[in-house]
Protein backbone atom coordinates (compact mmCIF):
# COMPACT_ATOMS: atom_id res chain seq x y z
CA UNK A 1 0.00 0.00 0.00
CA UNK A 2 1.45 2.97 -1.16
CA UNK A 3 1.43 6.34 0.76
CA UNK A 4 -0.48 8.95 -0.31
CA UNK A 5 2.68 11.22 -0.74
CA UNK A 6 4.79 8.82 -2.91
CA UNK A 7 1.63 7.37 -4.94
CA UNK A 8 1.30 11.40 -5.72
CA UNK A 9 5.08 12.29 -6.68
CA UNK A 10 5.80 14.46 -3.75
CA UNK A 11 8.72 13.25 -2.33
CA UNK A 12 10.54 14.01 -6.01
CA UNK A 13 8.62 17.03 -6.08
CA UNK A 14 10.08 17.76 -2.43
CA UNK A 15 13.69 16.54 -3.19
CA UNK A 16 13.88 18.63 -6.01
CA UNK A 17 13.09 21.54 -4.09
CA UNK A 18 15.85 21.61 -2.16
CA UNK A 19 18.87 23.29 -4.44
CA UNK A 20 21.79 22.86 -2.49
CA UNK A 21 21.14 20.20 0.12
CA UNK A 22 21.62 17.53 -2.60
CA UNK A 23 25.44 18.07 -2.86
CA UNK A 24 26.64 15.72 -0.32
CA UNK A 25 30.01 13.66 -0.50
CA UNK A 26 32.46 12.24 2.07
CA UNK A 27 32.85 14.84 5.24
CA UNK A 28 35.89 16.59 5.39
CA UNK A 29 37.87 15.75 8.70
CA UNK A 30 37.17 19.08 10.39
CA UNK A 31 33.38 17.80 10.08
CA UNK A 32 31.88 14.60 12.12
CA UNK A 33 30.12 11.97 10.57
CA UNK A 34 26.16 11.53 11.63
CA UNK A 35 26.47 9.54 14.54
CA UNK A 36 29.99 10.29 15.82
CA UNK A 37 30.32 11.39 18.96
CA UNK A 38 30.60 14.89 19.37
CA UNK A 39 30.91 16.39 23.02
CA UNK A 40 32.18 20.17 21.39
CA UNK A 41 31.97 22.47 24.88
CA UNK A 42 30.03 20.13 26.67
CA UNK A 43 30.09 17.35 29.65
CA UNK A 44 27.05 14.04 29.77
CA UNK A 45 26.67 13.43 33.55
CA UNK A 46 23.70 11.77 33.05
CA UNK A 47 21.04 8.95 31.48
CA UNK A 48 17.97 7.43 31.66
CA UNK A 49 16.84 4.91 29.69
CA UNK A 50 13.18 4.49 29.44
CA UNK A 51 13.73 0.84 28.23
CA UNK A 52 14.42 -0.09 31.65
CA UNK A 53 11.26 1.15 32.86
CA UNK A 54 9.19 0.13 29.91
CA UNK A 55 11.05 -2.41 27.93
CA UNK A 56 10.98 -3.72 25.56
CA UNK A 57 14.92 -3.69 24.70
CA UNK A 58 15.82 -2.34 21.13
CA UNK A 59 12.49 -0.04 21.89
CA UNK A 60 13.86 2.95 20.01
CA UNK A 61 10.49 5.13 20.55
CA UNK A 62 11.44 6.63 23.45
CA UNK A 63 12.30 10.54 24.73
CA UNK A 64 9.68 13.52 22.73
CA UNK A 65 9.46 16.93 23.95
CA UNK A 66 10.43 17.98 27.52
CA UNK A 67 9.41 20.96 29.51
CA UNK A 68 10.43 21.95 33.13
CA UNK A 69 9.19 23.61 36.73
CA UNK A 70 10.17 24.24 39.59
CA UNK A 71 7.70 24.09 42.91
CA UNK A 72 7.89 24.39 46.65
CA UNK A 73 8.57 20.50 48.02
CA UNK A 74 8.45 19.07 51.63
CA UNK A 75 11.47 17.30 51.64
CA UNK A 76 10.69 16.05 55.21
CA UNK A 77 8.10 17.19 58.22
CA UNK A 78 8.01 20.99 58.47
CA UNK A 79 10.74 21.12 55.92
CA UNK A 80 10.27 22.92 52.57
CA UNK A 81 12.19 23.14 49.57
CA UNK A 82 12.31 24.63 45.95
CA UNK A 83 12.94 22.01 43.51
CA UNK A 84 13.55 22.21 39.97
CA UNK A 85 11.97 19.19 37.88
CA UNK A 86 12.05 17.97 34.24
CA UNK A 87 9.19 16.24 32.31
CA UNK A 88 10.31 14.08 29.63
CA UNK A 89 7.59 12.84 26.94
CA UNK A 90 7.49 8.96 26.35
CA UNK A 91 6.76 8.15 23.18
CA UNK A 92 3.86 5.34 24.16
CA UNK A 93 4.22 5.43 28.06
CA UNK A 94 3.62 9.12 29.13
CA UNK A 95 5.84 10.91 30.65
CA UNK A 96 8.36 11.07 33.34
CA UNK A 97 9.21 12.90 36.01
CA UNK A 98 13.15 13.58 37.36
CA UNK A 99 14.67 15.93 40.30
CA UNK A 100 17.02 18.06 38.33
CA UNK A 101 17.36 20.13 41.07
CA UNK A 102 21.33 18.77 41.49
CA UNK A 103 21.38 17.75 37.77
CA UNK A 104 24.22 15.70 38.28
CA UNK A 105 22.26 13.72 41.06
CA UNK A 106 19.38 13.42 39.29
CA UNK A 107 16.66 10.95 40.02
CA UNK A 108 13.44 9.87 38.90
CA UNK A 109 10.30 11.02 40.84
CA UNK A 110 7.79 9.66 38.94
CA UNK A 111 6.08 7.96 36.04
CA UNK A 112 3.12 9.90 34.66
CA UNK A 113 1.15 6.57 33.16
CA UNK A 114 -0.65 7.56 29.73
CA UNK A 115 -1.28 4.65 26.99
CA UNK A 116 -1.21 6.88 24.16
CA UNK A 117 1.20 8.10 21.55
CA UNK A 118 3.99 10.47 21.70
CA UNK A 119 2.69 12.61 24.91
CA UNK A 120 4.85 15.85 24.13
CA UNK A 121 4.53 17.63 27.51
CA UNK A 122 3.52 21.42 28.52
CA UNK A 123 3.21 23.05 31.86
CA UNK A 124 1.20 25.24 33.75
CA UNK A 125 1.30 26.60 37.20
CA UNK A 126 -1.21 28.18 39.38
CA UNK A 127 -2.06 29.29 43.04
CA UNK A 128 -5.67 27.85 43.90
CA UNK A 129 -8.28 29.15 46.28
CA UNK A 130 -6.49 27.80 49.38
CA UNK A 131 -2.89 29.42 48.18
CA UNK A 132 -1.10 26.77 47.26
CA UNK A 133 0.96 26.64 43.90
CA UNK A 134 -0.27 23.37 41.64
CA UNK A 135 1.28 21.90 38.47
CA UNK A 136 -0.85 20.78 35.72
CA UNK A 137 0.99 19.03 32.77
CA UNK A 138 -0.64 18.04 29.50
CA UNK A 139 0.39 15.44 27.35
CA UNK A 140 -0.87 15.82 23.85
CA UNK A 141 -1.69 13.19 21.41
CA UNK A 142 -3.22 12.54 17.62
CA UNK A 143 -5.18 10.46 19.17
CA UNK A 144 -8.07 10.19 21.85
CA UNK A 145 -6.68 11.12 24.90
CA UNK A 146 -5.32 8.48 26.95
CA UNK A 147 -7.78 6.85 29.96
CA UNK A 148 -5.62 7.58 32.85
CA UNK A 149 -5.78 11.06 32.49
CA UNK A 150 -9.66 10.99 33.62
CA UNK A 151 -13.16 12.01 31.87
CA UNK A 152 -13.12 13.16 28.48
CA UNK A 153 -14.79 16.83 27.26
CA UNK A 154 -14.99 18.28 23.63
CA UNK A 155 -14.90 16.06 20.60
CA UNK A 156 -12.56 15.10 17.65
CA UNK A 157 -9.88 12.46 16.50
CA UNK A 158 -7.05 14.14 18.72
CA UNK A 159 -6.37 14.94 22.36
CA UNK A 160 -4.29 16.34 25.00
CA UNK A 161 -4.47 14.47 28.95
CA UNK A 162 -3.65 16.52 31.90
CA UNK A 163 -2.67 15.47 35.36
CA UNK A 164 -1.77 17.68 38.37
CA UNK A 165 1.90 16.98 39.16
CA UNK A 166 1.66 19.01 42.44
CA UNK A 167 3.40 16.35 44.20
CA UNK A 168 5.65 15.10 41.64
CA UNK A 169 5.72 11.76 42.87
CA UNK A 170 2.46 11.12 43.04
CA UNK A 171 0.39 12.03 39.42
CA UNK A 172 -3.26 12.46 39.57
CA UNK A 173 -5.27 12.14 36.30
CA UNK A 174 -7.08 15.22 35.63
CA UNK A 175 -9.04 15.29 32.38
CA UNK A 176 -8.73 14.67 28.96
CA UNK A 177 -9.56 17.26 26.32
CA UNK A 178 -10.45 16.22 22.77
CA UNK A 179 -10.05 18.28 19.45
CA UNK A 180 -9.26 17.93 16.10
CA UNK A 181 -5.60 16.84 15.75
CA UNK A 182 -3.48 17.66 18.57
CA UNK A 183 0.50 17.11 17.52
CA UNK A 184 1.30 19.46 20.28
CA UNK A 185 -0.24 21.68 23.06
CA UNK A 186 1.01 24.46 24.56
CA UNK A 187 -0.36 26.90 27.71
CA UNK A 188 -0.31 30.43 27.60
CA UNK A 189 2.55 32.04 29.82
CA UNK A 190 -0.03 34.12 32.13
CA UNK A 191 -3.36 32.51 31.56
CA UNK A 192 -5.07 28.94 32.16
CA UNK A 193 -5.50 28.69 28.41
CA UNK A 194 -4.42 25.79 25.83
CA UNK A 195 -3.40 25.92 22.18
CA UNK A 196 -3.68 23.14 20.29
CA UNK A 197 -0.50 22.67 17.01
CA UNK A 198 -2.87 19.96 14.55
CA UNK A 199 0.22 19.20 12.44
CA UNK A 200 -2.00 18.22 9.76
CA UNK A 201 -0.36 18.74 6.81
CA UNK A 202 -2.70 20.11 3.92
CA UNK A 203 -0.48 20.74 1.28
CA UNK A 204 3.61 21.50 0.27
CA UNK A 205 4.73 24.41 -1.76
CA UNK A 206 6.96 23.41 -4.58
CA UNK A 207 8.33 26.52 -5.88
CA UNK A 208 5.15 28.35 -6.82
CA UNK A 209 2.51 25.97 -6.72
CA UNK A 210 0.88 24.96 -3.68
CA UNK A 211 0.41 21.48 -3.78
CA UNK A 212 -2.52 19.61 -2.11
CA UNK A 213 -2.42 16.49 0.02
CA UNK A 214 -4.92 16.31 1.97
CA UNK A 215 -7.14 18.73 1.46
CA UNK A 216 -6.63 21.69 3.73
CA UNK A 217 -8.23 19.11 6.60
CA UNK A 218 -7.96 20.76 10.25
CA UNK A 219 -6.30 24.17 8.53
CA UNK A 220 -6.98 25.93 12.46
CA UNK A 221 -5.82 26.84 15.72
CA UNK A 222 -7.95 25.07 18.64
CA UNK A 223 -7.79 27.34 21.78
CA UNK A 224 -9.43 25.69 25.23
CA UNK A 225 -9.88 28.36 27.79
CA UNK A 226 -9.73 26.25 31.36
CA UNK A 227 -10.10 29.72 32.99
CA UNK A 228 -13.15 28.40 34.64
CA UNK A 229 -12.16 25.10 35.83
CA UNK A 230 -10.29 21.92 34.29
CA UNK A 231 -13.85 20.05 34.19
CA UNK A 232 -15.21 22.94 32.19
CA UNK A 233 -13.19 23.96 29.23
CA UNK A 234 -14.71 25.82 26.58
CA UNK A 235 -13.60 24.98 22.73
CA UNK A 236 -12.42 27.94 20.42
CA UNK A 237 -11.13 27.67 16.86
CA UNK A 238 -8.86 29.66 14.64
CA UNK A 239 -8.50 29.25 11.05
CA UNK A 240 -5.20 29.35 9.52
CA UNK A 241 -4.01 28.85 6.11
CA UNK A 242 -2.29 26.05 7.26
CA UNK A 243 -2.03 22.93 10.01
CA UNK A 244 0.26 24.74 12.62
CA UNK A 245 2.59 22.67 13.90
CA UNK A 246 3.91 24.27 17.03
CA UNK A 247 3.82 27.60 18.59
CA UNK A 248 5.65 29.20 21.14
CA UNK A 249 5.15 33.01 23.16
CA UNK A 250 6.92 35.47 23.97
CA UNK A 251 7.66 36.03 28.39
CA UNK A 252 4.51 37.99 28.80
CA UNK A 253 1.94 36.17 26.33
CA UNK A 254 1.33 39.32 24.29
CA UNK A 255 2.95 37.85 20.80
CA UNK A 256 2.36 34.29 19.80
CA UNK A 257 4.32 32.92 17.36
CA UNK A 258 3.17 29.92 14.45
CA UNK A 259 4.63 27.70 12.33
CA UNK A 260 2.20 25.79 9.95
CA UNK A 261 3.09 23.94 6.47
CA UNK A 262 4.42 26.23 4.48
CA UNK A 263 3.65 29.81 6.93
CA UNK A 264 5.15 31.21 9.69
CA UNK A 265 2.56 33.45 11.79
CA UNK A 266 3.21 36.16 14.45
CA UNK A 267 -0.40 37.00 16.65
CA UNK A 268 -1.06 39.38 18.97
CA UNK A 269 -2.18 37.35 21.90
CA UNK A 270 -3.19 39.64 24.70
CA UNK A 271 -6.31 38.53 24.11
CA UNK A 272 -5.74 34.68 25.12
CA UNK A 273 -8.39 33.35 23.04
CA UNK A 274 -8.68 35.81 20.62
CA UNK A 275 -5.23 36.10 19.05
CA UNK A 276 -5.14 38.60 15.66
CA UNK A 277 -2.63 38.05 13.00
CA UNK A 278 -0.18 40.49 12.70
CA UNK A 279 1.98 38.99 9.99
CA UNK A 280 2.51 35.99 7.96
CA UNK A 281 5.67 34.79 6.20
CA UNK A 282 6.09 31.90 3.61
CA UNK A 283 3.65 30.66 0.85
CA UNK A 284 1.01 33.42 -0.21
CA UNK A 285 -1.98 31.58 -0.44
CA UNK A 286 -4.49 32.16 -3.31
CA UNK A 287 -6.97 33.54 -2.40
CA UNK A 288 -5.35 35.63 -0.65
CA UNK A 289 -6.07 36.46 2.70
CA UNK A 290 -5.23 39.69 3.35
CA UNK A 291 -2.24 38.77 5.78
CA UNK A 292 0.83 41.05 5.22
CA UNK A 293 4.49 39.18 4.33
CA UNK A 294 5.39 37.72 1.40
CA UNK A 295 8.94 35.85 2.05
CA UNK A 296 8.65 32.75 0.40
CA UNK A 297 9.59 29.63 3.05
CA UNK A 298 13.06 28.38 2.29
CA UNK A 299 12.26 24.29 3.22
CA UNK A 300 9.80 21.96 3.29
CA UNK A 301 8.23 21.63 5.91
CA UNK A 302 7.38 24.99 8.50
CA UNK A 303 7.97 23.07 12.07
CA UNK A 304 8.86 25.77 14.38
CA UNK A 305 8.91 29.39 15.19
CA UNK A 306 10.76 30.86 18.41
CA UNK A 307 11.29 34.99 18.96
CA UNK A 308 14.39 35.84 20.08
CA UNK A 309 14.23 37.72 23.94
CA UNK A 310 14.02 41.20 22.81
CA UNK A 311 11.80 40.53 20.23
CA UNK A 312 13.80 41.87 17.20
CA UNK A 313 14.83 38.63 15.82
CA UNK A 314 12.58 35.26 14.65
CA UNK A 315 13.86 31.68 14.00
CA UNK A 316 12.03 29.33 11.80
CA UNK A 317 12.51 25.53 11.34
CA UNK A 318 12.04 23.40 8.68
CA UNK A 319 11.57 19.63 9.29
CA UNK A 320 13.01 17.93 6.44
CA UNK A 321 10.34 15.34 5.26
CA UNK A 322 12.76 14.65 2.56
CA UNK A 323 16.67 15.29 2.58
CA UNK A 324 16.73 14.38 6.30
CA UNK A 325 15.11 10.68 5.89
CA UNK A 326 11.66 10.17 7.37
CA UNK A 327 10.45 8.28 4.65
CA UNK A 328 12.57 5.58 4.17
CA UNK A 329 14.73 4.20 6.80
CA UNK A 330 18.99 5.23 5.53
CA UNK A 331 18.04 7.28 2.91
CA UNK A 332 18.71 10.52 5.35
CA UNK A 333 21.55 12.91 4.70
CA UNK A 334 23.02 15.03 7.46
CA UNK A 335 22.81 18.49 7.92
CA UNK A 336 19.39 18.06 6.73
CA UNK A 337 17.60 21.07 6.64
CA UNK A 338 17.99 23.70 9.71
CA UNK A 339 17.46 27.21 11.10
CA UNK A 340 16.31 30.44 9.15
CA UNK A 341 16.68 34.08 11.07
CA UNK A 342 14.65 36.80 10.08
CA UNK A 343 14.63 40.69 11.35
CA UNK A 344 11.45 41.45 13.07
CA UNK A 345 11.96 44.64 14.85
CA UNK A 346 9.84 47.75 14.57
CA UNK A 347 7.77 47.97 11.61
CA UNK A 348 9.08 44.85 10.28
CA UNK A 349 7.08 42.91 12.35
CA UNK A 350 4.14 43.19 10.45
CA UNK A 351 6.34 41.85 7.26
CA UNK A 352 9.74 40.00 8.33
CA UNK A 353 12.86 40.92 6.57
CA UNK A 354 14.46 37.21 5.58
CA UNK A 355 16.22 35.09 5.92
CA UNK A 356 19.10 37.08 6.70
CA UNK A 357 20.93 34.49 7.91
CA UNK A 358 20.81 30.25 8.01
CA UNK A 359 22.48 27.38 10.37
CA UNK A 360 23.11 24.22 10.11
CA UNK A 361 25.61 21.92 11.81
CA UNK A 362 28.96 20.90 10.48
CA UNK A 363 27.71 17.21 9.91
CA UNK A 364 27.78 16.06 6.72
CA UNK A 365 26.83 12.26 5.52
CA UNK A 366 24.39 9.50 5.09
CA UNK A 367 22.45 8.60 8.12
CA UNK A 368 21.60 5.04 9.31
CA UNK A 369 17.55 4.15 10.40
CA UNK A 370 18.21 8.29 11.78
CA UNK A 371 16.73 11.55 10.43
CA UNK A 372 19.17 14.63 10.52
CA UNK A 373 16.91 17.55 10.71
CA UNK A 374 16.24 20.63 13.01
CA UNK A 375 13.53 20.30 15.24
CA UNK A 376 12.84 21.39 18.99
CA UNK A 377 14.87 23.80 21.13
CA UNK A 378 14.43 26.99 22.79
CA UNK A 379 15.66 30.60 22.53
CA UNK A 380 17.49 31.80 25.89
CA UNK A 381 15.34 34.83 27.91
CA UNK A 382 18.52 36.78 28.41
CA UNK A 383 21.20 36.20 25.14
CA UNK A 384 20.84 35.65 21.36
CA UNK A 385 21.14 32.06 21.73
CA UNK A 386 19.38 28.78 21.30
CA UNK A 387 19.46 25.56 21.79
CA UNK A 388 17.59 22.54 19.00
CA UNK A 389 17.47 19.11 18.87
CA UNK A 390 18.91 17.48 15.43
CA UNK A 391 18.02 13.39 15.22
CA UNK A 392 21.19 11.67 14.81
CA UNK A 393 23.30 14.95 14.70
CA UNK A 394 22.24 15.43 18.74
CA UNK A 395 22.09 18.72 20.34
CA UNK A 396 23.20 22.08 18.73
CA UNK A 397 23.74 25.71 20.35
CA UNK A 398 23.61 28.36 18.21
CA UNK A 399 24.83 32.10 19.14
CA UNK A 400 23.13 34.06 16.69
CA UNK A 401 23.91 37.98 18.32
CA UNK A 402 24.44 38.36 14.69
CA UNK A 403 21.53 36.58 12.93
CA UNK A 404 23.24 37.60 10.01
CA UNK A 405 25.63 35.26 10.68
CA UNK A 406 24.64 32.37 13.01
CA UNK A 407 27.78 30.20 14.46
CA UNK A 408 27.67 26.97 16.91
CA UNK A 409 29.25 27.83 19.59
CA UNK A 410 28.23 24.38 21.47
CA UNK A 411 27.20 20.49 20.49
CA UNK A 412 26.02 17.38 22.47
CA UNK A 413 26.18 14.11 20.57
CA UNK A 414 26.87 10.61 21.96
CA UNK A 415 27.48 7.93 20.09
CA UNK A 416 26.27 4.41 19.08
CA UNK A 417 27.89 1.42 21.51
CA UNK A 418 26.89 -2.55 21.64
CA UNK A 419 25.29 -1.64 24.94
CA UNK A 420 21.00 -1.75 24.30
CA UNK A 421 20.72 0.83 26.72
CA UNK A 422 23.27 2.97 25.57
CA UNK A 423 22.02 3.68 22.07
CA UNK A 424 24.07 6.88 20.25
CA UNK A 425 22.02 10.30 19.91
CA UNK A 426 18.53 10.47 18.29
CA UNK A 427 17.61 14.42 19.89
CA UNK A 428 13.53 14.99 19.25
CA UNK A 429 14.55 18.22 21.53
CA UNK A 430 17.05 20.03 23.60
CA UNK A 431 16.40 22.35 25.76
CA UNK A 432 17.70 24.63 29.10
CA UNK A 433 16.33 25.53 31.95
CA UNK A 434 17.19 28.80 33.03
CA UNK A 435 15.04 29.27 36.05
CA UNK A 436 16.63 26.43 37.55
CA UNK A 437 18.64 26.24 40.95
CA UNK A 438 21.69 25.10 38.99
CA UNK A 439 20.98 26.34 35.47
CA UNK A 440 24.39 25.46 33.61
CA UNK A 441 23.16 22.04 31.88
CA UNK A 442 21.46 21.47 28.63
CA UNK A 443 18.61 18.70 28.67
CA UNK A 444 17.32 16.32 25.75
CA UNK A 445 14.77 13.90 24.62
CA UNK A 446 16.04 11.33 23.07
CA UNK A 447 14.22 8.58 20.75
CA UNK A 448 17.21 6.13 21.58
CA UNK A 449 18.49 7.13 24.95
CA UNK A 450 15.23 8.54 26.99
CA UNK A 451 16.72 11.32 28.77
CA UNK A 452 20.29 12.99 28.82
CA UNK A 453 21.82 15.77 30.80
CA UNK A 454 24.88 17.89 29.39
CA UNK A 455 26.94 20.70 31.93
CA UNK A 456 28.35 23.23 29.95
CA UNK A 457 31.67 22.97 29.88
CA UNK A 458 33.08 26.25 27.74
CA UNK A 459 34.85 29.03 28.97
CA UNK A 460 34.92 28.83 32.84
CA UNK A 461 35.79 32.95 32.72
CA UNK A 462 31.74 32.64 31.28
CA UNK A 463 28.19 31.71 32.53
CA UNK A 464 26.57 29.25 30.23
CA UNK A 465 25.56 31.14 26.85
CA UNK A 466 21.66 31.67 27.67
CA UNK A 467 22.01 33.17 31.20
CA UNK A 468 22.75 36.88 31.61
CA UNK A 469 26.16 37.93 31.45
CA UNK A 470 27.20 35.89 28.88
CA UNK A 471 28.78 37.79 25.71
CA UNK A 472 29.88 36.68 22.18
CA UNK A 473 33.62 37.37 23.37
CA UNK A 474 33.09 34.08 25.77
CA UNK A 475 33.49 31.92 23.00
CA UNK A 476 35.09 31.61 19.22
CA UNK A 477 32.96 29.00 17.94
CA UNK A 478 33.47 26.05 15.93
CA UNK A 479 36.30 27.17 12.75
CA UNK A 480 34.87 24.85 9.71
CA UNK A 481 35.92 27.65 7.14
CA UNK A 482 38.81 25.08 5.96
CA UNK A 483 36.16 22.32 4.81
CA UNK A 484 35.76 22.18 1.18
CA UNK A 485 32.71 22.50 -0.71
CA UNK A 486 31.33 19.19 -0.84
CA UNK A 487 30.21 17.99 -4.51
CA UNK A 488 27.45 15.53 -5.42
CA UNK A 489 28.20 12.37 -6.46
CA UNK A 490 26.04 9.75 -8.42
CA UNK A 491 24.27 8.69 -5.44
CA UNK A 492 22.92 11.69 -4.13
CA UNK A 493 21.94 12.63 -7.52
CA UNK A 494 19.72 9.57 -7.30
CA UNK A 495 18.16 10.37 -3.91
CA UNK A 496 14.64 11.04 -5.76
CA UNK A 497 14.41 7.46 -6.86
CA UNK A 498 15.45 5.55 -3.95
CA UNK A 499 12.47 7.26 -2.12
CA UNK A 500 9.99 6.86 -4.51
CA UNK A 501 10.78 3.08 -4.55
CA UNK A 502 10.60 2.61 -1.25
CA UNK A 503 7.26 2.33 1.46
CA UNK A 504 7.28 5.51 3.49
CA UNK A 505 8.56 4.93 7.43
CA UNK A 506 5.77 4.62 9.41
CA UNK A 507 5.60 7.30 12.16
CA UNK A 508 7.94 10.08 11.34
CA UNK A 509 9.73 12.37 12.68
CA UNK A 510 7.54 13.85 15.58
CA UNK A 511 5.27 11.05 14.64
CA UNK A 512 4.04 13.25 12.04
CA UNK A 513 0.95 11.61 10.87
CA UNK A 514 0.54 10.75 7.46
CA UNK A 515 -2.39 9.29 6.52
CA UNK A 516 -2.78 6.41 3.56
CA UNK A 517 -5.62 5.57 1.44
CA UNK A 518 -6.95 1.98 2.52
Amino acid sequence: MRSFLLRHGIVVALVLALPGLLALSAPQDNRPDPGEEDLYNFEHVYNFNFNEVTGPLGDDSQGTDLEFFTAPIEVEAGVIEERDFAVVGAYGDGAFIFDITDPENTTLASQVVCKQPRSDPGVHQFTDETDTLRTVISLSNHGTPCREAGPRRGGGDGGTALFDVTDPWNPVGLVGLRMDGVHNFAFHPTEAVGYSWTGAIGSVQVGTTDVALLNGEKSELAIVDLRDGFDQPTFITVPTVGGPHDGEFNADGSRMYVAMENNYAIYDSTDPVAPELISLTGAIPDPPTGAPGATPNVGTYAHGLWPSHDGEVMITNNESLAIGGFFADGTGVCPGEGLGFYDISGDNEAAPVGPIGYFEPPVIGRTDKRACTSHFGRPSQHTRVMSVGWYIAGARVIDFTDPTMPREIGAAVMADTASPFDWGSEVWAAKFYEAATNPEYLYTGDMRRGFDVFRWAGNEECPAPWLEGWTPDCEEGRDITDAAVPVPDDAEQDLFTTLAATEVRGGFSCRLILFEDQ
